[in-house]
């Protein structure tokens, strides 16, 4: 697969194209079960790289970069050995090097950078037990168009608000934005829910390239969270 095809992955999976250039990539997929397989494999691939992120790993990736730089030795993802330890360099190239290896600011607007999937776990109900199961596996396994086709068949009528904070997070990752905002909107109004509804609202907004009402939204997040909550510390990096 030539290399414009990875980069198409890359921009993917990153969630940096627009909803047009989204959908035309996921039809593409459907009637192309090559190009199907390369997105799932480099998605495996990334979150390998996620769970093994610590401080030693980018210390190694910096040494392996510098010493095949100082080398001129080819960098491409596919000439790397296959160990955990390249896994998460190849990964690391394709994300950018620079992501890591050069300071970043603190007000980064790179919604990839920033996004993360809410924590769903342990879903109960006893009407819609076996939909409410096959939501948390769909979520867990990051098929979110999946997600959002599963409960708009079946579980419309749930007012669980960690099921709503699920599905605008589905929402989010497939770029639909506002749609995204209007199952946080709703969760936010509870209490128990208020700090990564709004959270993702802001997210929503950083999608947007909208830094205004980001702005805004997190200043409120900051203002109405203790210092010690893990939200209050992400939303307080984008405060001006």
């Amino acid at each position: 697969m030539e290399e414009q095809k990875w980069n198409e992955i890359d921009r993917y999976l990153l969630l940096e194209m627009e909803e047009e250039e989204r959908l035309t990539f996921e039809q593409k997929m459907e009637k192309d079960a090559t190009l199907k397989q390369a997105v799932e494999e480099q998605q495996l691939l990334i979150k390998a790289f996620e769970q093994r992120g610590n401080q030693i790993l980018k210390e190694e990736l910096e040494i392996i970069y510098q010493d095949r730089k100082s080398q001129n030795t080819n960098l491409s993802r596919r000439m790397i050995p296959w160990t955990w330890l390249s896994v998460a360099a190849s990964i690391l190239l394709i994300i950018g090097l620079g992501y890591w290896l050069l300071p970043q600011p603190a007000n980064n607007l790179n919604f990839a950078q920033h996004f993360s999937p809410y924590e769903l776990t342990a879903l109960r109900g006893e009407e819609n037990g076996d939909y409410l199961n096959e939501f948390e596996t769909l979520y867990n396994q990051g098929k979110y168009k999946e997600v959002i086709t599963h409960y708009n068949g079946n579980l419309k009528s749930t007012n669980d608000d960690k099921i709503r904070i699920a599905l605008g997070v589905s929402y989010l990752a497939q770029g639909l934005t506002k749609e995204a905002r209007k199952q946080f909107e709703i969760a936010q109004k509870n209490p128990l829910f208020y700090d990564s509804a709004t959270w993702y609202i802001g997210l929503s907004y950083l999608k947007e390239k909208d830094e205004k009402s980001m702005q805004k939204v997190f200043q409120e997040l900051v203002k109405n969270t203790r210092e010690g909550n893990p939200y209050h510390i992400k939303a307080a990096e984008f405060i001006k």
